[in-house]
């Protein structure tokens, strides 16, 4: 799980909420694509008018059905506004998990990145460290040298 955590963070956060949001439209165009081929499969029957005075009504002429042979109704499909909601709280989840990782990522990287002179002693003949006033510093004096402080080298 650690593993799929730090290639969320690694990606770009802008180009991630771009892709949802593509992917959010795609899905919406779809669904919509889809409701219209339904409505279009659908006949269209013409409303005929009764011409002749002494027809029998419809009413009269139906047979209810068994019970057995009704088809049961379908559930509504869910509305757009769900899915809008849902998608909404997914992406909100989604870019909270990312920035609680990022930040504990973060203060993580902070506690392990404290800095460390690296000091290294070259001797030679030629060379000589002066202080501020070109004065010579021995090298005891060297190994007191304060954080900042400037100091000169110079060649023999």
């Amino acid at each position: 799980m650690e593993g799929f955590i730090d290639f969320i963070v690694s990606i770009n956060k802008i180009a991630l909420f771009a892709f949802i949001v593509v992917l959010g439209f795609l899905v919406y165009e779809v669904k919509k694509m889809i409701d219209e081929r339904k409505k279009s499969e659908k006949p269209v029957v013409p409303q005929f008018e009764d011409t002749i005075q002494g027809s029998p009504k419809a009413s009269m002429n139906n047979t209810p059905l068994p019970p057995s042979v009704v088809l049961p109704k379908k559930p509504e499909r869910g509305s757009s506004a769900l899915m809008i909601g849902i998608g909404a709280t997914t992406l909100l989840i989604v870019v909270g998990i990312m920035v609680v990782t990022y930040n504990t990522n973060l203060k993580k990287q902070e506690g392990e990145t404290a800095q460390v002179p690296i000091i290294r002693e070259i001797s030679s003949a030629g060379l000589k460290v002066y202080d501020e006033n070109w004065n010579e510093i021995e090298k005891k004096k060297k190994d007191k040298a304060k954080p900042g402080e400037k100091l000169y080298i110079g060649i023999q």
